[in-house]
């Protein structure tokens, strides 16, 4: 499972495009943590042992691109003031 979970990750992270764009980046991999983690519960029921797997896998794979953690803050800046905004009209 972790090779799996390494080698989707890396296509998402290591693409040219997506660096591009930092807001989509970030979106597909919450998509894709959102796929493993049905993956999990469903045909694992939720044993820790594959949590943790997919805890190290994607550690693993989003270090890969030293910019993750600037678009994971730049993505989280950007949807609370979305939420905000939303909140004042």
């Amino acid at each position: 499972m972790e090779p799996y979970i390494i080698a989707e990750g890396e296509k998402i992270v290591l693409n040219a495009e997506l660096q591009k764009k930092p807001l989509e980046l970030v979106q597909k991999l919450l998509d894709f943590k959102d796929e493993m983690d049905e993956l999990i519960e469903g045909s694992f029921s939720n044993d820790m042992r594959f949590q943790k797997a997919r805890d190290q896998s994607f550690q693993t794979f989003m270090n890969k691109f030293k910019k993750t953690p600037q678009y994971i803050a730049l993505f989280a800046d950007n949807s609370q003031k979305s939420t905000f905004k939303e909140m004042t009209q």
